[in-house]
């Protein structure tokens, strides 16, 4: 049986191409227009390589004994439980590393605060991240102020692509903490008429619902305590 199936295939190879010819001839075309068929080749499908979260177990580095900020990113990247964070944080602090190495490896500040370290803001502008890329309201949510992005250097052009993501009312009253309002109009910021920081908590009452306004929102931002003190906030 093997014999005859080799048989046929070896006579369907001999004349594969004259049958092609003959069949493009009769449907109009010439006999050097069929085309032999091509087998098409299949590329093998890449598998991603998981995330490791390693936990508490040793890690193993090849290049040397230190551990570096690859080994920490490669081997906690894919954790997402405050408990194995932590085990990053330490181990970091024992290899003394910081944690703008692991921001510029592409670690979220989520897990980086997460983790338990504190953004040094100065630090992590030095290295060349926009706020653009880091989140304005992510900051502040993670506990760098408008007054410690100015100190570390952004300016109020910095601020600028910020209008688009949020109420542009909201972030010219949040960058209030720490810029003064003839600054912001003449940076090209929106700047409310009847803006006052006295009037904080006025904005708290009438636009909360709308904009998420609240006294913590003002203290992320970094109004100092007399401030909100005056505005009528009970601390």
């Amino acid at each position: 049986m093997e014999n005859i199936d080799s048989k046929y295939y070896t006579k369907y190879l001999k004349y594969k191409n004259k049958y092609l010819n003959f069949k493009n001839i009769l449907e109009g075309g010439k006999a050097n227009d069929a085309k032999p068929s091509v087998t098409p080749v299949v590329k093998p499908v890449e598998v991603k390589q998981t995330e490791r979260c390693l936990g508490d177990k040793k890690i193993k580095t090849f290049e040397s004994l230190r551990i570096k900020a690859k080994d920490l990113y490669d081997n906690y990247n894919g954790c997402e439980k405050i408990e194995d964070l932590k085990i990053l944080k330490k181990k970091a602090d024992g290899a003394k590393i910081d944690h703008v190495e692991l921001l510029k490896l592409g670690m979220s500040l989520k897990k980086i605060r997460d983790a338990g370290f504190i953004l040094n803001i100065r630090k992590i502008k030095e290295a060349g991240f926009t706020l653009n890329q880091l989140g304005f309201f992510n900051l502040l949510k993670y506990g760098v102020t408008v007054r410690d992005m100015k100190n570390a250097g952004y300016t109020l052009e910095d601020f600028k692509n910020e209008e688009e993501k949020e109420p542009k009312k909201k972030l010219s009253i949040l960058l209030g903490a720490a810029f003064p309002k003839d600054k912001m109009k003449n940076a090209g910021l929106y700047v409310p008429v009847k803006f006052d920081i006295t009037k904080l908590k006025f904005y708290n009452d009438k636009h909360k619902t709308k904009f998420g306004y609240d006294l913590e929102t003002f203290k992320q931002a970094g109004y100092l305590n007399d401030t909100l003190k005056k505005a009528g906030f009970e601390l």
